[in-house]
């Protein structure tokens, strides 16, 4: 099976809990709140990865609403 086909099924099982609207915020938030500390006082930096482009336009979206 592609990985599309495996992300829809499992989407389909109910076995994302990313899939609802408070998931993004929630992950701005907590990186957010955490990165002094995350980020040993800002000597690293992060990736942030996920699978598809609309989630990638979607987590940019709150991080541009959230620091605003």
């Amino acid at each position: 099976m592609s990985d599309l086909k495996t992300e829809e099924k499992a989407k389909a099982e109910s076995l994302f809990g990313y899939i609802d609207e408070t998931h993004i915020p929630k992950v701005v938030t907590d990186i957010i709140e955490g990165w002094d500390n995350q980020s040993k006082q800002k000597q690293f930096n992060a990736i942030l990865t996920v699978a598809h482009k609309d989630r990638v336009i979607n987590y940019y979206q709150e991080f541009k609403k959230t620091i605003s």
